[in-house]
């Protein structure tokens, strides 16, 4: 019987200092809720709107704990067939 392959590792959960030398700003649950309003997820993203401007984007999310960084307009998003 032939072995099963591996399944992908979970990525690594960092801590907010590291996330925010790799992606700038990071904002936790609460942060993020003060200032954007959820709208949907499709792991690892969220898809948000600004509530200062009503500008919809995306946002990169990890778990375990929470944090939340590299916000996107809609606008700058490759298009999907």
């Amino acid at each position: 019987m032939p072995k099963p392959k591996k399944l992908p590792q979970a990525q690594e959960s960092l801590p907010p200092h590291e996330l925010e030398a790799r992606y700038g700003r990071v904002c936790n649950t609460r942060e993020l809720a003060q200032e954007f309003t959820i709208t949907g997820v499709i792991a690892p993203h969220v898809i948000v709107r600004w509530k200062a401007d009503d500008v919809v984007g995306q946002m990169t999310f990890q778990n375990n704990p929470a944090y939340y960084h590299s916000f996107v307009p809609s606008d700058l998003l490759p298009e999907t067939a």
